[in-house]
């Protein structure tokens, strides 16, 4: 009887470690669950930011290099959403007439579908 008292204390104690180090996992781990969710955030602010920071230079670029109509053109374009970074890579620099066909293509037509087909 003893003997098998002794071996249920053993159990219960060994299960309590058991426990225990489980507590312990569940603890790092939620940390790093949280330590990967602000990463995220972080290259998620950072990749915002230089989206950002490109736009704006793209836009300097054309008013620097091309002409005013074409820099107010881009500047419209991205108050309705278009991605005039994008537009100026595929553009590639070359076409200043580009930005303001686009610009009249969409005032014309109302439709953002028919710019980002473009």
């Amino acid at each position: 009887m003893e003997e098998i008292a002794a071996a249920l204390r053993e159990l219960v104690q060994t299960n309590r470690q058991i426990v225990q180090q489980n507590q312990l996992i569940v603890e790092k781990l939620s940390g790093i669950q949280t330590d990967l969710a602000s990463d995220r955030e972080e290259r998620l602010a950072r990749k915002q930011f230089k989206a950002k920071a490109f736009r704006e230079m793209d836009i300097q670029y054309i008013m620097k290099h091309k002409s005013v109509g074409a820099a107010k053109a881009a500047e419209r374009l991205e108050e309705h959403g278009y991605d005039v970074a994008k537009a100026v890579r595929r553009w590639g620099g070359h076409s200043e007439v580009g930005l303001e066909r686009v610009l009249i293509h969409y005032e014309k037509k109302k439709n953002r579908a028919a710019i980002e087909m473009w």
